[in-house]
């Protein structure tokens, strides 16, 4: 999830990943950490459990940003593990903590690709501490270089490159030949209508349920708003759920709320 951002280092250099001057301490120690919360941590589970909800046993699920698999692990545990869980994560660090937490499950897919809107190579920029070189992966985000002063977080204020594949929604199912899609969770740092711009024919298609974290002004990071999540989902049909911290609806909203929070976006050819 993400950490907030700065504008205050919008003219510092953007160094390559390797160029990063890590702590063998400090690394082991980010690691020990990650492995940690996403191993033995349970923060997602209610969240997951009523996601649940809206899928049914032997459905589909995307979780496209898993990150280090802290979601992933409670929704390929749904339905008694009948469900079927593609797990999209493009940074190989992260695929390596994925790996270690959800890749014996045999209904779990990880795809080392991004969703976005185009296929290709693209930058992804990850912020870090200069006094240590911990990087916050889970903080990385896609980005346009005329955006760099939104890019990097309050903890971790300095920026570095790498570069990652991404592949847009509509060509990977194509390709996949996907039979249905019953659930995407979205965390993509900012990178939501990316995903979104990619996938409306997917989405036209399945009307999954869609679970994603907006925060207002992180999407500029694509040169994008929050807008450019909602307003093509509304457009289709989707009615726009606020949620608690266990993932249950509270009530039916038309747009973002000033805070940082996760939607659910719900269409009624798919309810009950």
């Amino acid at each position: 999830m993400t950490q907030g951002f700065t504008s205050e280092h919008a003219q510092r250099e953007i160094v390559a990943l390797e160029d990063v001057r890590r702590s063998p301490v400090s690394s082991l120690g980010a690691r020990i950490d990650h492995l940690y919360h996403a191993v033995l941590r349970r923060r997602f589970a209610a969240a997951a459990r009523s996601l649940g909800t809206h899928v049914p046993p032997g459905g589909v699920i995307f979780d496209v940003g898993a990150n280090h698999g802290r979601f992933a692990k409670h929704l390929a545990a749904l339905h008694k593990r009948s469900v079927t869980l593609f797990a999209f994560e493009p940074l190989e660090y992260n695929l390596e903590m994925l790996r270690l937490v959800v890749g014996r499950s045999k209904n779990v897919v990880i795809e080392p690709i991004a969703l976005s809107n185009a296929e290709g190579e693209h930058d992804i920029f990850l912020p870090y501490k200069k006094s240590s070189g911990r990087l916050a992966h889970g903080s990385a985000h896609l980005g346009a270089e005329s955006r760099r002063g939104n890019f990097g977080t309050f903890t971790a204020p300095d920026v570095c490159r790498a570069t990652i594949k991404t592949t847009r929604l509509d060509d990977w199912a194509d390709r996949r030949h996907l039979p249905r899609l019953d659930l995407m969770k979205i965390d993509v740092e900012g990178a939501e209508a990316l995903v979104i711009e990619g996938g409306m024919s997917t989405i036209a298609r399945f009307k999954p349920a869609i679970y994603a974290e907006l925060i207002p002004g992180t999407p500029q990071r694509v040169e994008r708003t929050v807008d450019d999540v909602i307003n093509p989902l509304l457009e289709l049909g989707y009615t726009m759920h606020m949620t608690d911290k266990r993932g249950a609806t509270t009530r039916e909203v038309s747009a973002c709320q000033p805070d940082g929070r996760d939607y659910l976006f719900l269409h009624p050819d798919r309810a009950g």
